[in-house]
Parts: structure tokens; sequence; C-alpha cells
């Protein structure tokens, strides 16, 4: 079996540098690197010392290693006479004694090291260790009085020292990326005593060869100019101690950096808005075919009218919920019903749920406008399907200033209650499934504080406990009055807290969820209603986006907006320890047809 001296002789001889070893006339022998030959040196070496089963400080301490086996190889690590043939290194057990082997980083190796130095700390004379040196073309010639190094990594445009003896044929010389001659170079010495000199390199330059005569030997090296950080260095500093600037700070095209992030910022959203009226415009054209839905319910809220329509005049605004109509005309209107007001400083007509009328005094739902000229019953006769001049003007103004992004189409929602096709299998069971196909579960809900059906609410006789999706429709108000909100999941209950919540996948989409909601005012006990109030809250990801309290006795229509959601949660709770009866439906998130903005600009530059 061969020795490892054998093994790396055969290596070399195959890996050589030339077709015939050492006449560089002969041509390169590919693949022959100097790094190839030391890795596979490192190989047999690694091998060779995967056995060392044991480390002493001294030789001498190599008698203490009890009961060695033939083969067996230990390190010696602190020997006086330190790195050398039987000081430091790898020993070996014959079976009757400890032999050196070699040293513990064979200098084959230790040359690689080197040469990955060399544009750093740069080399010593280590790595001047083929007899050879290199000829004003480049070319690597055999020569027994000169070492000469392998391919040296260098930066171009750089300043470097080489300390060694050259004269006659013997240069120096630079290459590029493909090691390929650029140019020969030396210092003004024409003898072979050491001699350090400075040199640029060519801006091509990547690599060079350096060479000296063996006089000069010992104190040859080659390096940076001192003081001179590498790329390499500043590489590995900036990824350990990673900069962090503010964006202003960093130069850019002749400005900063946070400039041309601001620049270009407007530019994107200057683009955006360009492809949205594109996108909507083409939305617009496809409407013929695929219409937008607007929900109307929430300006007509109520076909109650306590006579035939007629204009009466508002001679005050009371407060911001109340105003006082002309004398004698307040019986035109009703509690429960609906009333459409104009503002003729913005010639705009807003619709209200009517809350009491007292008189002539007239308190609503919502907050009226600062100047309130005249009114009217929503509908021309009572349970009628035509509006009034102002209902016709009022609606047409809702629709036409309605977000176009809170119109939608089919085709964009992602997700739907609609309460018609749902229903309840079971009391205590609060989710919602498929009317048809009772199997399908379409909404999973989630009972809030004890929230639950069957038997009466607390304080009543015969109001229904209720969590549960309704089986037919039922107004907001006393029926028949009030605000229709047909079908929808109800809440019915005496004890605030309690109420339902359930969660909406949205997927990291922009939109808006769209939601009506009320607390209605149903009779119950021998003439009394239900008062109580309803809170609604949105959550997005656990972020609250809408949380707000309503009175009882009208729907509330809201549409809520979320960005960039990957879930939702919609909770619906009771507010007041008295009877009530909370109702929520239309839950419709929907995608947003204008295109949002996305661009989040980071103000620390790293």
């Amino acid at each position: 079996m061969a020795d490892p001296a054998e093994v790396k002789a055969k290596l070399r001889s195959a890996f050589r540098d030339f077709r015939v070893d050492g006449v560089p006339a002969s041509g390169a022998n590919e693949p022959v690197k100097p790094e190839v030959r030391a890795g596979i040196d490192a190989l047999i070496d690694l091998a060779s010392q995967a056995t060392v089963t044991k480390a002493v400080a001294t030789k001498a301490q190599l008698s203490t290693i009890p009961s060695p086996e033939v083969g067996d190889s230990a390190r010696v690590t602190s020997d006086p006479l330190g790195d050398v043939p039987n000081g430091n290194g790898v020993w070996s057990w014959s079976g009757s004694a400890w032999t050196w082997v070699g040293p513990w980083v064979d200098p084959g190796i230790q040359t690689q090291i080197d040469y990955g130095k060399a544009a750093d700390q740069g080399v010593n004379s280590t790595a001047f260790s083929e007899a050879m040196l290199i000829s004003s073309s480049g070319n690597a010639v055999a020569h027994a009085n000169f070492r000469t190094s392998g391919f040296l990594k260098v930066e171009g445009g750089v300043a470097y020292v080489h300390a060694g003896g050259l004269t006659g044929t013997a240069w120096n010389a630079w290459y590029d990326a493909n090691q390929v001659f650029i140019s020969a170079f030396r210092g003004s010495g024409a003898g072979t005593d050491l001699e350090a000199s400075t040199h640029t390199s060519p801006s091509n330059a990547r690599f060079v060869r350096v060479s000296t005569s063996l006089p000069a030997l010992p104190g040859a090296y080659f390096r940076p100019v001192e003081g001179r950080l590498s790329v390499d260095q500043v590489k590995r500093i900036a990824e350990q101690h990673p900069p962090s600037l503010p964006a202003s700070a960093v130069q850019y095209d002749g400005g900063s950096v946070a400039a041309a992030l601001t620049q270009q910022e407007g530019q994107i959203l200057a683009l955006q808005e360009q492809v949205s009226d594109l996108v909507n415009e083409l939305d617009i054209q496809a409407d013929a075919s695929r219409p937008l839905f607007i929900l109307t319910s929430e300006f007509t809220k109520s076909y109650l009218t306590a006579a035939p329509v007629e204009t009466i005049s508002i001679v005050a605004r009371d407060s911001a919920a109340a105003f006082t109509v002309a004398s004698g005309k307040g019986g035109k209107l009703s509690a429960g019903g609906a009333v459409v007001v104009h503002d003729a400083t913005a010639d705009r007509y807003h619709s209200y749920g009517i809350k009491s009328v007292v008189g002539d005094v007239i308190t609503v739902h919502g907050e009226l406008p600062a100047t309130c000229t005249t009114c009217e019953t929503m509908h021309e006769v009572n349970n009628g399907q035509h509006l009034g001049r102002h209902g016709y003007r009022g609606l047409a103004d809702y629709i036409v200033s309605r977000a176009q992004k809170y119109a939608y189409r089919k085709d964009k929602r992602i997700f739907a209650y609609h309460p018609p096709a749902c229903t309840s299998i079971a009391i205590g069971n609060p989710n919602v499934y498929d009317r048809h196909d009772t199997a399908v579960l379409r909404l999973s809900v989630t009972a809030l504080n004890g929230a639950s059906g069957g038997g009466f609410v607390p304080g009543t006789t015969n109001l229904v406990r209720e969590c549960s999706t309704s089986e037919a429709d039922r107004g907001s108000g006393a029926v028949p009055l009030g605000q229709i909100m047909p079908r929808f999941y109800s809440v019915q209950d005496a004890v605030a807290g309690r109420g339902i919540q359930f969660p909406i996948v949205s997927s990291g989409l922009d939109g808006f969820v769209q939601i009506a909601v009320g607390a209605a005012r149903v009779s119950h006990s021998s003439g009394q209603i239900t008062e109580g109030r309803v809170r609604l809250e949105v959550l997005a990801d656990g972020l609250m986006l809408h949380d707000q309290t309503y009175d009882a006795g009208v729907v509330n229509l809201l549409n809520v907006d979320f960005k960039g959601a990957e879930s939702l949660l919609v909770r619906m709770t009771l507010v007041d320890n008295i009877p009530t009866s909370a109702r929520l439906t239309t839950s419709t998130p929907t995608r947003n047809r204008r295109i949002r903005r996305r661009l989040d600009c980071s103000k620390t530059a790293t």
C-alpha cells in the first residue's frame, strides 16, 4: 500500500502545470492549478490526520499515552523545538516507538492560505515556493536560483509593495481575471539583494505572480501599501457591523437616497392613478352587462308614511338630531317612518329614520345638515312603492355621491352572508348552514358570554331568546312599523355583552366590509318595546377598524375599509341589561375596484 508521500507524488504529477513537467514551452496542462494541488494535498493530510486520537504538549509526553496500537497517531502541540521535523506535528506509533509523520498543517496548505490573503494583508516568503522566474512577457521559466509565487489575487488600481531580489530576465507580472498577461514590473535595482519597491496594479489586473532571487528569499513579501483596506476587508467589516444611516445621508445620482425614493414614489403613485382611472373606465364600460350593486335601502329606510306626501317647511333646527316643522304639520310624519330633509344651501337631500314625533318637533336617527329648509315623507303614500319628490331627488343624490368603491359587482365579493339562503339547525348551535343542504356550513359563529336560544328573554313574558339566523322577514321597529331588515342573524336577550362573532378570510386583499346592523324596537309583554342598544366591532388581524354603539329603531348600513388584512372578525354584542333585539345582515367583504397604494419606502438605508 502506497504511503502518503507516494500518493502525493502521483497526484502532483497528474495535475502538473505543464504537459512536460517543468517545461513551460510545452504548454499548459489543464486543469493544473496551484490551488487544485494544494487542495488535494489538504485531502491527503486530512485523511492522514483523521486517525489522531490524542494530543500532548511535548514529544516527551508521548510516552504517557497508554497502550498505543500500531498506526495510532497523536499530535504534539508545544514542543521546545517548535514547528520543525521531530517537533510539533503528527506522530505515529510503529509498534515500538513514536515517529514523526509531518506538520499539523502542510506547507502546501499554508501556501494556499497565503494565496487567499494576497489582496488583504499580503504574503511572505512562503508564497515564493516554485523554482522558476517570471519573464518580461509573463511566462514562468524554470530556474534553480529563483523562487516564484502562484497566481495571487489583487485589485486593479491599487498600490502594492514587492520585496525581493530581481535581476537579468527575472520580473514580476500582472494578469487579468482570466490570468492573461497584462504587463511586467520590478524595482529599479539590478541585483539579487533584497529591495522593496511600490507598484500600482493596472485597472484590469486581478492576479499577480511575484519572484525573488534565492539570496533575498528570507525577506521577500508582497502586500498592499501600509494602512490600506482591501475590498474584501471592507465587505467583512460591513457584514459584521452593518451601517445604519439616514436615507438623506446616502448619496445617489447627485442627490440623496431619500429624495430619489420620494421622486420614485411620486412617479409610481401617478402611474397607479392612471392605471386606476383606466380600470375604472373599463368597469364603467362593462356595467351594461355586469351592473354594479348599490344598496338603496340605506337611503329609503322605511315604507311607513302617516299621510300623503306634502312638502313641509322646517322652521328651526333645534339640535343635530331634532328640528321643528311648521305649526300643525308634525302629524304628517310618523315615528318609525322616514323623512327626507332638503339642505337649500348645498342643494342636497338627506334621509333619516324618525325616532319620535312630539307635536311639531321631529327627532331623527343621525346628524342633520347645518341648514334644514323643507322636508317630506319618503314615500308618496303609506305602504307605497313610489317615492315622493324629495325622495327621488335624494335617491339621485345618494347614488351619484356614493363612493364608487362601495358599489360592487357580485364577481368581486370574497365572502357573503346572505340570510335568505341560510338556516340554523338546532337551538344551542350558533353556526349558519345552507338552507337547501344543511350539511354545508356557511358561517362558523361563536356565541359570546352565554348567548343562546330557547325560552324567554329575562324580564319578558313572550320575547323568545334567540341566537340564530332568522327564518322569516322582520323589520327593525315595532312590526309593521320601522325600517325593514329582511332576514338576519338575531340575538335577543337582556344581558349586556352577550352576542356573536365570526371570522372572514380576506387573504391579504384590500377592500371593504358592508354590514347592516340594528337594534329593533319589538313589541313584547303587553305593549312594552325593546329599547336596548347594539354594539358592532370589526377587527382586521386583531386591530380594531370599527367600534360603534347604535340606538334601537334604525338599521345602520356601514362600509368598513380594510387593507392587506389576512383575516377579519365581525362581532355584535348587546350594550344594555334590558331586553334587546340585535340584528345583523349583508356582511359582504368586497375587493376594492381601485388600485391601492402598497409602496412603503424605508427611511433608513442599510
